[in-house]
C-alpha cells in the first residue's frame, strides 16, 4: 500500500474500511473478468467489467492506493476511448478484449497484492509470528459444484484442522487463488458443463498457478477416469466415498511431497 501524508483518525478509519473490501472488490472484478473472458463479443459483460474498474479507478487513489489507481485507469481510459469512437470505426469487442488482457491482468494482480498486504494478518504474517510456517493449517481451495456436497466437504475437511474455502466453479476457484495461492487444489471430476482435467490442463498453461498441486474427487469406477485425470496433472485421483481423514491425509502428503521438489 502507498503511504499518506495526510493521516489522520478519521482519514485512517476511512482507508480501513476501504482496505476491508478489496477481497471482495477483487472477487467481484475477477468474475466479471472470466465472464467477459467466456463472452468476448457481449457487450453486457464488457460495460459489467467496466463499472467495476471506474470505481476502482476513482476511489483507490483517494484512499492512498496510488498503484492500484494507475493500473485501474489504464483499463478504464482504453474503455472509455473505445465508448466515444465512431462505432464504424471501433475495433471489434472481442478483439477489444484480447487487447485489454495484459492490462487487466496487471489489474487483478495489483489488487490482490493490496488485499493480501491490507486484508489482515496473512499466513507469511502469521509463519513470522510463530516462527514455523509448517505449523500453519494447509489452505484447500474445493471445486464442487453441489452446494451441498461443497459444504459437506467444507466442515469435514475443517474439521481434520484444514482452512477449507468451498467454492461452486473454475471461475470462483481463480478468483479465490488470485486473492490467496492455496497450498492444494481439490476438484470434481464432473463439473457443470467441464470436467476436472479441462481445469487442471489450463491450470498447467497457468504459469502463476501451474506448481499448485491438485486432487481429483470421482464417483467413476475403473482405471481410465484416473489415467486422464492423471494426465491432466492431478496428483491423485479418489473416489468420493473417501473419508474425511484418509483425504486429509492424501492432501497433507501430496503437499509435503510438492515442497520436497
Amino acid at each position: 500500500m502507498d503511504q499518506r501524508s495526510d493521516s489522520s483518525p478519521a482519514t485512517d478509519a476511512l482507508v480501513a474500511r476501504f482496505r476491508t473490501t478489496l477481497p471482495d472488490k477483487l472477487r467481484e472484478l475477477a468474475l466479471a473478468w472470466e465472464r467477459w473472458l467466456a463472452a468476448p463479443d457481449s457487450i453486457l459483460a464488457k460495460e459489467a467489467l467496466q463499472l467495476l474498474v471506474h470505481r476502482l479507478a476513482g476511489s483507490a487513489p483517494a484512499y492512498g492506493f496510488s498503484d492500484l489507481g494507475r493500473h485501474a485507469f489504464r483499463v478504464d481510459e482504453r474503455l472509455g476511448e473505445w465508448d466515444a469512437e465512431i462505432a464504424p470505426l471501433r475495433i471489434p469487442l472481442d478483439a477489444l478484449c484480447h487487447e485489454l488482457g495484459g492490462s487487466v491482468e496487471m489489474l487483478l494482480r495489483a489488487l490482490g497484492r493490496a488485499a493480501r498486504d491490507g486484508g489482515g494478518e496473512s499466513r507469511v504474517a502469521r509463519a513470522a509470528r510463530t516462527g514455523d510456517e509448517r505449523g500453519a493449517p494447509l489452505y484447500v481451495v474445493l471445486v464442487e459444484d453441489d452446494p451441498q456436497q461443497a459444504e459437506q466437504w467444507r466442515e469435514s475437511l475443517s474439521a481434520q484442522g484444514l482452512r477449507v474455502r468451498a467454492v461452486l466453479d473454475p471461475q470462483a476457484m481463480l478468483a479465490e487463488m488470485v486473492l490467496e495461492r492455496p497450498d492444494i487444489l481439490v476438484i470434481d471430476f464432473w463439473l457443470a458443463g467441464i470436467t476436472g482435467t479441462e481445469v487442471s490442463r489450463s491450470l498447467l498453461d497457468t504459469p502463476e498457478f501451474a506448481s499448485v498441486p491438485r486432487i481429483c474427487l470421482t464417483v467413476d469406477n475403473g482405471p481410465l477416469p484416473r489415467q486422464v485425470a492423471m494426465d491432466a496433472g492431478f496428483a491423485a485421483v479418489l473416489r468420493k466415498t473417501v473419508s474425511p481423514v484418509d483425504l486429509a491425509d492424501v492432501l497433507r502428503q501430496v503437499v509435503a511431497a510438492s515442497h520436497r521438489r
